[in-house]
């Protein structure tokens, strides 16, 4: 299977991971990405355990669950999680929008994420 990318943002290979992170949010302010996955059918982390049915996803697109959903840039620890469950709006990234379940690949739910100006 052939991959197009229609964004890409080179990284500098000086600077820590944080810096690096930092520069990659910075250079995607205010884009909108398409078809992004939220969720997908099945198995969700280890941890927690859960299970998501595709009649559940389904259900939670029919009634706007996912619209204006917070996106964030990456899961939280298990000691992350314990410290600040609410998440920090510093790792906020933007919001999904137009979502939509597709069954490709299992199943998933699908929007755009706008990404949040600074």
């Amino acid at each position: 299977m052939k991959t197009k990318f229609r964004h890409f943002t080179p990284f500098s290979e000086s600077g820590t991971p944080a810096q690096l992170l930092e520069r990659a949010k910075a250079s995607s302010h205010g884009k909108t990405y398409r078809g992004v996955t939220i969720v997908k059918v099945g198995r969700g982390n280890k941890e927690d355990n859960n299970y998501y049915p595709a009649e559940t996803l389904k259900e939670g697109v029919k009634t706007g669950l996912f619209e204006g959903l917070r996106a964030f840039a990456d899961h939280p620890t298990s000691l992350d999680e314990h410290i600040l469950p609410e998440r920090s709006i510093r790792d906020m990234v933007g919001i999904y929008t137009n979502t939509k379940f597709k069954e490709m690949g299992g199943g998933r739910v699908v929007g755009k994420r706008k990404n949040k100006k600074r």
